[in-house]
């Protein structure tokens, strides 16, 4: 076989001969051949180290993102799993030969891990543990205290300090920044009130659920927990009060008013009054239940109305254009004739009360209407007063056939949920138990004052038609129940708490 290219040169040069130039000429060709393949694996050295630069520059990149605490091992593992495994899986085909890996697939590989990792979630959560520490860290600065909250699955409450410390430490895999604020004097305010229900000079300290529940309102939720967790729970807090000699000056001026009574004859003159009022109410009862023309039973209505004094308004939706001024006038046997009026069935059972399905409309003290038709409890308690609007009253001594009356009725829920339905309370279900209360409830604005958390009862004012039927049973049943007296009260022991 006759050698060719570069074969035939090198074969050339080691052939023996004569010709001196010729064997010159192959030589000098042999040195350049050499040195052009010397230069290739120079520049494909150059090449593999500038593919390892480039790949280890990337990762270097992506392991110091400015993540925090636990998030950093996270990461360092999300890179060797996702990154750095797969380049290595890669390298085998191209026999590990970085440049042919980085001039095949390596620019797109890094394109995309990069795009990846942006878009998984654990960046996504990293990213966001970064921003709360970092706003956290600037509310330090500011001199203010971190808002915390409940530590999962306990009723255990953890300042935000804590919760900052723990993330930072590896303890904690997230933190939130829930926001800050600079401590103040939270119970002023109650420390300048009067203890609802007790005299001035009574000492009473405020108890932990409303001082809960004062500094949930003033703050919010989160604010408002915190502030009390951190500062006041357990520590007295007092209501306003006078001086005892304050009560003092009450007795002297209470023996005072009524030596001077005493000294006028005002209570035994009012007391002959009252007992001559009565026999004529009396004996003008006994003549008008003889008739039983309408005119007479007018004649009694008109009596009792008169003697109706005005006990409580409400503003109905909240509206104080459209205040309900509401009388009361007391009805013998009322609690009967109004849970017949307004459908209520008997509950034959230990706890007795009534069905509470006919309870569509139904107004709280401070005007909220509600439908409880649907709520799971029972009536328990039915005033024995009925109640009117003395602005849609007839002419004196008139039947007011069809005027809306009102019943007042206590209602007992199966639960706090049941009040929950109505907006009345907040069983709070991620920092409480799951028993009837628990020290993370708490009374919403339309629930205070209305829904006792406590006996699980609120008292709501129920409307419906009196009727001139209706109008004659109360006439009559006054009348009858006893005759002559001043009050007309029940003996059926289903009646309100005393209270009412």
């Amino acid at each position: 076989m006759v050698p060719r290219g570069n074969t035939a040169v090198i074969a050339a040069a080691t052939q023996p001969t004569n010709n001196w130039s010729q064997l010159m000429a192959a030589r000098q060709e042999a040195l350049q051949l050499q040195s052009m393949i010397t230069q290739q694996k120079e520049l494909e050295l150059t090449q593999e180290q500038q593919a390892g630069a480039q790949l280890q520059n990337y990762l270097q990149q992506v392991k110091s993102l400015p993540f925090i605490g636990a998030d950093v091992s996270k990461l360092k593992d999300y890179v060797r799993k996702n990154i750095e495994q797969p380049v290595y899986n890669r390298l085998k085909e191209y026999g590990g030969s970085l440049r042919k890996w980085m001039g095949t697939e390596g620019a797109a590989f890094m394109q995309n891990a990069n795009s990846a990792l942006l878009q998984s979630d654990m960046y996504k959560r990293a990213d966001q543990n970064r921003l709360s520490v970092e706003q956290a860290r600037e509310a330090i600065k500011k001199g203010e205290v971190l808002i915390g909250g409940q530590l999962e699955g306990t009723n255990n409450y953890m300042p935000g300090e804590a919760m900052l410390s723990d993330f930072l430490s590896g303890k904690r895999e997230v933190f939130d920044f829930h926001g800050s604020y600079k401590q103040e004097d939270d119970m002023k305010t109650l420390r300048e009130t009067y203890a609802p229900g007790k005299m001035p000079w009574d000492i009473v300290a405020v108890p932990e659920a409303q001082k809960l529940n004062f500094l949930i309102d003033t703050h919010g939720r989160e604010k408002g927990m915190d502030k009390y967790y951190r500062q006041h729970m357990g520590t007295q807090v007092l209501y306003k009060y006078d001086p005892l000699n304050k009560a003092q000056e009450f007795e002297w001026k209470a023996e005072d008013q009524a030596m001077q009574r005493q000294r006028h004859g005002l209570a035994m003159q009012l007391g002959n009054q009252q007992l001559g009022l009565n026999q004529l109410r009396a004996e003008k009862l006994k003549n008008d239940l003889t008739g039983k023309s309408d005119s007479s039973q007018a004649s009694l209505w008109e009596q009792m109305r008169n003697e109706a004094t005005n006990e409580f308004n409400i503003a109905v939706g909240g509206d104080p254009n459209n205040v309900l001024p509401l009388y009361g006038m007391t009805v013998a046997k009322g609690d009967k004739l109004f849970a017949d009026e307004l459908g209520l069935q008997r509950i034959n059972d230990k706890d007795g009360g009534f069905s509470i399905s006919g309870l569509k409309k139904a107004l709280t003290d401070k005007g909220d209407i509600f439908d409880l038709s649907n709520i799971k409890g029972r009536v328990i308690g039915i005033a024995p007063k009925l109640y009117y609007n003395a602005r849609e009253a007839g002419p004196d001594g008139s039947f007011p056939n069809g005027q809306t009356g009102y019943a007042r009725v206590t209602v007992k829920f199966n639960n706090p949920y049941e009040a929950e339905k109505l907006g009345l309370y907040d069983p709070n279900r991620v920092f409480g138990g799951t028993g009837s209360t628990s020290m993370f409830d708490m009374q919403t604005g339309k629930g205070t004052g209305i829904y006792d958390p406590d006996t699980q009862t609120a008292t709501f004012t129920v409307p419906f038609p009196v009727t001139k039927t209706l109008a004659s049973k109360i006439v009559g049943t006054n009348t009858t129940k006893k005759l002559g007296a001043d009050e007309y009260t029940s003996d059926d022991i289903f009646q309100l708490p005393p209270n009412l």
